[in-house]
């Protein structure tokens, strides 16, 4: 549940006083340091520590960003006077890591330009005063440039980093040895993150051991996303992903948070064109499969910008705020479940809003995850009368209203009565039923009977009394025309060898209930779709009785149905390991025969007694060429047979080679023959240079080219030192 603070009429800090229609609080001016003074878009100003929502923001009064602290007795801002950039003209963006207050504050410029540090303040918090103060040696600075925003965030070894855009690049820095030193900022290093136009931002964001930039390239109509490991080098970085790209699909509009699963959030805005399409998304990378979802907020037709998005782990929501019209006007909200990304159509429900002025934009809050204790505070600001104005949400830790049901049974003949059973998350109050048929319901759990053939759309829409939840199944429910007991079937294959097996299906219309199938074979079957197979050659005549729950009964034959042939009969194949090689030398033998042999006859070719083992194996005791001969046999009696060689050297014989040497039209050429060789392939040396390495087939013709004089060749195992002798050859 959700409490929103509605302002009808009511006296604020500093005597300023709320309009009728006004939607939450008015806060002081912010005159002398610009416009947008909770800008920028990625950047997060607000922080909750020792049960207190805290501000960096802009005083008037004394020209500095001070700390401010939220009282909610009062809504109102108090300024605690502890000082974090006395420039104006500047904007932060803060990190509360638990232990100290980091802000990183910059010079606010729409385009980067060179000359403005910006710089890291850090702060510790005394909980007995419930006051900061500024820790020695701060601030530091990140770069010297002026930006439209700079994010910053802590990985999990304790390192900070910081990303901007300047020269149309996203630079990033990180620090080293702790927080007072930062490195050199440097271009991000990873397609997409230049060429960028002068208006795209960059963020950042720290999760599941990483840390990870997205940047918007209005040029390349896209988001992109770069991942480092928190354990890698600064300057190293996984290559980009698009987490959304098409045209139109980009704007300067980017504000990330991250989940303890290591999912990571990002509320874009596009600029899209069609009233249609999704103009403001939101983005969730999958920390699994480095994948992006899109999700839709609001579509153009809305005109919602600068979105920011805020988690509720421990109830499971999200909350996103965006501003609607696109040049400023109120800021709205919408809720979703963070497993079941889905928001309601329409433009959202107004959160901050300033009835006389509609000027409203740049909502901030958190980088932190909220809760029911913290509850939710958004701070903005209104341009045209130049006021801070915030809000605040009041949340549970209650599962989110998440509308789902059942149903059953969703198929069968009319009429067709259905159970609907209510599985909706969250405290419902009202059970609102559309059962696709005109009829309705506003039981909870209902059951519906459907009285006309056709397919039903089911809705359920519930209540909590502030929020809606709507769940529709489409084609939940399909109801069929009661037709009469007929008995019918049909099977594959109808034809083949035997032994065949073959594949039957209920066709029977009538809602039978029990089935008694004859196969032709003497055999039967009480299966609804059984598979059968045939053993014997013959043509089979099918039958099926089919009887319904009133006992009634009905009967299909199929003559001559299945058609099963003798079988293939057998072809011989086999495979050798080795082929070749040294006595003694023993070879397995493989069948890999098909058509269903029953035995095997092995002649392995050396006059010993033949194998009548399926794989045998074999060992030669001599040297010698065998020719071994596979025959198989089947059940019917038809054989095949195939022969292959097996070729044994005898012990230390070693390679012989003989050369004879001739001209052909004045070509040197050499014919080489060599025996003794145990290996597949053979290399090939003339004088004492490798020329070629080829098959061991004992024969080999190498040419030369023109000339005279002698030249000496050598036969080796290949890849090996195992040669002939030396052999001569004269031209």
């Amino acid at each position: 549940m959700l409490v929103v603070a509605v302002v009808a009429l009511a006296a604020l800090a500093g005597g300023l006083l709320a309009a009728v229609g006004d939607i939450g609080y008015r806060g002081e001016q912010f005159s002398g340091t610009g416009t947008q003074a909770t800008g920028a878009k990625p950047e997060s100003k607000l922080w909750w520590n020792d049960g207190i929502w805290w501000a960096v923001r802009w005083d008037t009064a004394s020209q500095d960003n001070l700390i401010f602290r939220l009282d909610t007795g009062t809504h109102t801002w108090v300024n605690t006077g502890v000082i974090v950039d006395t420039r104006s003209g500047t904007r932060a963006d803060a990190l509360w890591d638990g232990t100290r207050l980091y802000v990183a504050s910059h010079g606010f410029s729409n385009s980067a330009q060179p000359g403005v540090a910006a710089n890291l303040y850090r702060f510790s918090y005394n909980a007995a005063t419930k006051t900061y103060s500024r820790d020695a040696g701060f601030p530091t600075t990140i770069s010297s440039y002026r930006t439209e925003s700079l994010v910053i965030d802590k990985d999990s070894m304790g390192r900070l980093w910081a990303t901007w855009v300047q020269d149309q690049k996203v630079y990033v820095n990180a620090t080293t040895t702790s927080d007072q030193t930062w490195g050199t900022p440097f271009a991000l290093p990873v397609s997409g993150a230049s060429g960028l136009t002068t208006d795209d931002i960059s963020s950042l964001v720290s999760f599941g051991g990483k840390v990870g930039v997205m940047w918007s390239n209005q040029n390349a109509s896209a988001f992109y996303f770069a991942v480092h490991p928190d354990a890698d080098a600064r300057t190293s970085w996984r290559p980009s992903e698009a987490a959304l790209s098409g045209p139109g699909m980009a704007d300067d509009h980017i504000n990330l948070k991250a989940d303890g699963t290591g999912r990571v959030f990002a509320a874009v805005k596009t600029s899209v064109s069609d009233p249609d399409a999704g103009l403001v998304q939101l983005l969730v990378r999958d920390p699994a499969t480095g994948q992006w979802s899109a999700h839709v907020y609001g579509r153009k037709s809305e005109h919602h910008t600068r979105p920011i998005v805020v988690l509720n782990e421990v109830a499971g929501t999200l909350q996103m705020f965006a501003t609607s019209g696109e040049e400023g006007g109120t800021v709205y909200r919408k809720s979703a479940p963070m497993d079941a990304i889905s928001f309601s159509a329409g433009i959202g429900t107004a959160f901050i809003r300033d009835a006389a002025s509609a000027d409203m934009n740049d909502a901030t809050s958190t980088k932190q995850t909220v809760n029911a204790t913290s509850g939710i505070v958004v701070l903005a600001s209104n341009d045209s009368t130049g006021h801070f104005w915030h809000n605040e949400i009041s949340t549970t830790n209650a599962p989110p209203l998440t509308a789902e049901f059942t149903g059953s049974p969703l198929s069968g003949d009319a009429p067709l009565a259905v159970t609907f059973t209510d599985a909706s998350s969250g405290s419902p109050t009202s059970w609102s039923w559309d059962f696709g048929d005109g009829a309705t319901s506003t039981t909870r759990s209902p059951a519906h009977v459907y009285s006309e053939p056709g397919e039903y759309s089911v809705t359920l829409t519930i209540s909590d009394g502030s929020s809606t939840s709507t769940r529709t199944r489409s084609s939940y429910v399909t109801v069929g025309q009661t037709l009469p007991l007929a008995a019918d079937f049909s099977g594959t294959p109808l034809t083949g060898a035997a032994p065949l097996e073959v594949s039957f299906v209920d066709n029977s219309t009538g809602n039978p209930t029990a089935w008694s199938w004859s196969f032709g074979d003497g055999t039967t079957s009480g299966d609804q779709n059984p598979v059968h197979t045939y053993t014997s050659t013959g043509t089979y005549t099918v039958t099926l009785t089919v009887t319904n729950a009133a006992g009634d009964t009905n009967t299909r034959t199929q003559s001559s149905y299945v058609s099963v042939s003798p079988p293939a009969p057998p072809t011989a194949s086999f495979s050798a390991s080795p082929t070749r090689g040294t006595a003694p030398l023993a070879v397995s033998f493989t069948d890999t025969s098909t058509g269903s042999p029953t035995s095997w006859t092995w002649d392995l070719g050396d006059g010993t007694t033949p194998s009548t083992e399926q794989n045998p194996t074999h060992a030669y005791a001599k040297g010698g060429t065998y020719t071994v001969t596979l025959t198989v046999t089947d059940n019917g009696g038809a054989t095949n047979g195939t022969s292959k060689s097996v070729i044994v050297s005898e012990p230390g014989g070693g390679i012989t080679l003989s050369a004879s040497g001739y001209k052909v039209k004045g070509i040197k050429t050499t014919d080489l023959t060599w025996g003794g060789a145990t290996s597949a392939n053979v290399d090939i040396f003339r004088d004492g240079v490798k020329t070629v390495t080829t098959a061991n087939d004992g024969a080999h013709t190498d040419s030369i080219g023109k000339g005279s004089g002698t030249h000496t060749y050598k036969v080796c195992e290949a890849g090996t030192t195992t040669c002939s002798g030396n052999v001569a050859v004269t031209f």
